[in-house]
């Protein structure tokens, strides 16, 4: 299921981007705002946000199923009962999908509030920088020790009933967005069809997950996302 989700979510983006998009592509990387004709309708809006989103998260959230499909062999080889991992998935995904949903009802008054647009540098830089102190914030480390630690959240929850391994997904993905949801919301900056940025981040987000010290890479990221926001309010 997740593997599904993963291959549909990075397919829809990567056919958005083909063709011409590819050509432009160097240039939208340093390009704000560039939200989509396509998104004026929050429907359309949820769906590019569910699939990018998904995209984007589902890789991280790997290890944190690796752990749990762990377990559950060595609880099958003793002959125990086991709740499907898709359980654990549908729970991870469903708070992506609640967060996409806000992104969404958050797209339209962008759209629909001309103020608002993120096309003005200023709100650009504004999330740039939130973005970069993030990466500082102890919350952000709290929930990111949670993250990367599965094994001991498991065998602390372990359940074999399907409504409380689903209850597991929620309380994982919400610890993954209390990680993510600024560099999550620099696909306004970015736009959200970047296909560049989207890579980017979600190899930022894999590598803070799984490294064995992820420290220097979060202040670093922090550092020169705070850089950039300070360059464009200086170029806008």
């Amino acid at each position: 299921m997740g593997l599904a989700l993963l291959i549909a979510g990075w397919s829809i983006h990567l056919d958005m981007n083909g063709g011409e998009r590819w050509s432009a592509g160097l240039a939208q990387i340093c390009r704000l705002g560039g939200l989509s004709p396509l998104a004026n309708t929050v429907p359309i809006a949820f769906m590019l946000w569910a699939t990018m989103a998904l995209a984007m998260m589902l890789p991280s959230a790997m290890p944190m199923i690796s752990t749990y499909l762990d377990i559950a062999d060595a609880a099958l080889h003793s002959e125990e009962k086991i709740a499907s991992a898709g359980y654990l998935v549908a729970g991870y995904a469903a708070v992506w999908l609640a967060f996409a949903m806000a992104a969404a009802g958050i797209q339209s008054l962008v759209e629909l509030t001309p103020a608002m647009a993120l096309a003005n540098r200023k709100h650009g830089a504004f999330l740039l920088i939130l973005a970069g102190l993030y990466q500082l914030a102890p919350l952000k480390h709290a929930c990111l020790t949670k993250c990367r630690a599965p094994m001991s959240y498991f065998l602390a929850h372990w359940s074999n009933e399907n409504r409380k391994v689903f209850k597991m997904g929620v309380e994982q993905g919400s610890f993954c967005l209390a990680c993510c949801w600024v560099l999550m919301l620099l696909m306004f900056v970015a736009g959200l069809m970047n296909i560049l940025w989207m890579a980017g981040i979600t190899i930022l987000i894999v590598l803070e997950k799984t490294l064995p010290s992820p420290k220097p890479l979060i202040f670093g990221s922090g550092a020169g996302l705070m850089i950039a926001g300070g360059l464009f309010l200086i170029g806008g």
